[in-house]
């Protein structure tokens, strides 16, 4: 990583690069000396920014992406494995002071920081974390997806999974106005079973062939030797993310979204389009409004379709078993604690659904969508996935997955 630091007086201007352009620059006014960086940059490997002393990121509080450190504060940063670079840095961990030098000073010492480079030797490890002493709707399992540093866990979203029916009915986070400047362009890795879904190769269960199996033959009744391109897109269902990628600011927390409890059956038009429109439109709104969001994206209900005979069939990836489900509905809730008030989007997970099935199976409280402005979507474009939006105390009188959350005003 390069940290683009300026040391300026009335007279002089000094430029020092490290930390992969993280720390943009550092300016010293007549006041105070403040070191400040933009979080849109990264590296390959970038260490965990951590509060000094807490389990939280360090984050940006505005959507410039840029976080301010006055003089003499400290900041920590965390690398699983360690420094490669500075390479005298012994351990995993490290804290650096903002100094009136133009320097980041490490851990109180006397040597200044110049122009060696942050830089973790892989990227820092995530995991999920079970809590083994609380539980979540209908008894399931709350899963913790973040960081160990040491005797601390960062947590980066918390999920409400069952291992018994091995799917997750929510994902729970925040969305800052900071989240509208996230890092870009980081890799997506692979999407990681660790010790869930017992028994399963679920990274098997998702491919095109299994799914080909279950929705071309055993439910749609098509032959096999139909032309396997027809509808593809429509025919193919995604690892659909509940706290989708975009939704964090470093890279190392978009990383750690790739989990497969962090991710359900959702088709993969719905998914592309106005599921991604409204994921696009909620980060809009934390920047555009300058609040932060508390957000739970779930699913409920289990898809049904008929099969070759017009009979109605629960779907789910693990027919046999009847485990993985394929989710009906989508949701995401917004709720903007400050105001009192929040917004709940529904979406059918069923690209074949008739206008008449959408609204005799499909529409479970007041459609309020026409006070929506901040979502520029198609949503009633069926192979988009139809979708609406509700109260959300309304919605949780049907759906009752989140408990203590009342809202008073929709967030129009």
């Amino acid at each position: 990583m390069i940290i683009n630091l300026s040391y300026v007086t009335a007279n002089k201007q000094w430029q020092l690069e490290s930390f992969d352009q993280l720390l943009k620059y550092l300016s010293i006014d007549d006041n105070e000396s403040r070191c400040q960086f933009d979080v849109s940059i990264s590296n390959k490997h970038q260490p965990l920014i951590i509060h000094p002393n807490t389990s939280k990121f360090l984050h940006p509080t505005d959507r410039s992406g840029v976080i301010t450190i006055r003089h003499n504060d400290e900041i920590e940063l965390f690398c699983s494995t360690g420094f490669s670079h500075p390479s005298t840095i012994v351990g995993n961990s490290v804290r650096i002071s903002c100094k009136q030098s133009g320097h980041f000073r490490l851990n109180h010492g006397r040597a200044d920081v110049s122009s060696e480079n942050f830089q973790c030797r892989k990227h820092p490890y995530h995991s999920a974390r079970r809590r083994m002493d609380e539980r979540c709707f209908n008894n399931a399992t709350i899963v913790d997806i973040g960081f160990n540093i040491g005797n601390k866990f960062l947590i980066v979203m918390t999920l409400c999974h069952d291992e018994s029916i091995q799917t997750t009915y929510y994902a729970q986070y925040k969305l800052t106005p900071a989240n509208i400047a996230a890092q870009r362009g980081i890799k997506r890795p692979s999407f990681i079973q660790s010790d869930f879904f017992p028994g399963k190769d679920i990274n098997l269960l998702y491919s095109r062939e299994h799914q080909r199996k279950i929705f071309r033959a055993d439910i749609l009744g098509v032959d096999d030797d139909d032309d396997e391109n027809e509808e593809e897109e429509v025919v193919y269902l995604s690892r659909g993310h509940l706290a989708a990628k975009g939704d964090f600011i470093y890279g190392n927390e978009q990383r750690a979204t790739f989990y497969y409890i962090n991710a359900v059956p959702q088709w993969q038009s719905f998914n592309g389009l106005n599921w991604r429109a409204i994921e696009d439109g909620s980060r809009r709104l934390a920047a555009d409004r300058n609040i932060t969001l508390n957000v739970y994206t779930g699913t409920y209900g289990i898809l049904s379709l008929r099969d070759s005979y017009g009979q109605a069939q629960n779907v789910y990836l693990d027919m046999v078993n009847k485990q993985v489900p394929v989710p009906k509905y989508f949701y995401k809730i917004l709720f903007d604690a400050k105001g009192n008030s929040g917004t709940v989007f529904v979406c059918a997970n069923n690209v074949y659904a008739s206008k008449d099935e959408i609204n005799r199976d499909y529409i479970i409280c007041n459609d309020v969508s026409d006070e929506i402005k901040y979502i520029n979507w198609k949503r009633k474009d069926t192979k988009r996935g139809y979708c609406y939006a509700c109260h959300v105390d309304e919605f949780l009188e049907k759906v009752s997955h989140v408990k203590g959350l009342s809202v008073e005003n929709l967030l129009i």
